[in-house]
């Protein structure tokens, strides 16, 4: 069994603490009267906790950085508590990861559903993916631009940074083998090398700016990063062309 599925999971939205001066919500307590409230809930709240915990520590000092202790004492939580709810820190960070990872691909899906239109496609999925990370610049340096300590130290966490690759890569593959039916002049298929570094080329952009720190959104990149990856993809005469019919 990984590190990952010995932490203990439950059903709940991804660690995403509030960004500002004033938001670092883990030193509320829970409500009085808490030893009423359902056990379920009470260790849902300290997992919450210690996820936002983790997300704050990683933003400000990266992964090989962060220990155990750091997490606690932010989170208000007891070192027993901790480690009743993970096997240690990399479970813990395993889990805010698969659960960025998971809103990112669903988002991502669900904006490409939203799109009848093949050629507008990645314009809208790039706007979900981009929006996703200024939405919470925090967890996005924590899980996005210091998974690359994470991953250093820690064979799960590449694995787990491989499957998230992986997943927006056969999103892209597919958009990108459908916007070539499209083409108004025979095309070669697209391999998958020529699509994992399109998107590792937005990836490794995106990374840059978030460890720089953004002086506009990351989705005002979006028209050249759109540009870039069809361009990558050899696809802009396919996506300037006009629909038939």
């Amino acid at each position: 069994m990984n590190r990952s599925s010995r932490a203990r999971r439950t059903e709940g939205s991804p660690p995403m603490p509030p960004d500002g001066p004033s938001a670092d919500p883990i030193r509320r307590r829970l409500p009085r009267g808490a030893s009423s409230l359902p056990q379920e809930l009470i260790v849902e709240i300290q997992r919450q906790r210690l996820l936002e915990a983790m997300t704050l520590e990683v933003a400000e000092r990266g992964y090989p950085a962060t220990s155990v202790a750091d997490i606690i004492s932010r989170a208000g939580v007891s070192r027993k508590t901790f480690y009743e709810l993970f096997s240690d820190k990399e479970a813990c960070y395993l889990t805010g990861f698969a659960e960025i990872a998971l809103r990112h691909v669903s988002a991502v899906r669900a904006a490409v559903r939203g799109e009848s239109e093949v050629r507008n496609q990645l314009m809208v999925a790039l706007r979900a993916y981009l929006s996703l990370f200024d939405e919470n610049p925090i967890a996005a340096r924590a899980f996005f631009a210091e998974a690359l300590g994470a991953r250093a130290v820690s064979p799960e966490m590449a694995t787990q940074w491989l499957d998230y690759t992986e997943r927006f890569e056969a999103l892209l593959r597919r958009w990108a083998e459908r916007v070539r039916e499209l083409s108004p002049r025979p095309m070669e298929p697209i391999s998958a090398i020529t699509v994992t570094m399109a998107f590792g080329g937005v990836n490794t952009f995106l990374i840059t700016k978030i460890r720089v720190g953004n002086a506009h959104p990351l989705v005002d990149h979006l028209p050249a990063l759109h540009e870039f990856v069809v361009n990558a993809l050899n696809l802009s005469a396919a996506v300037s062309a006009r629909p038939k019919g």
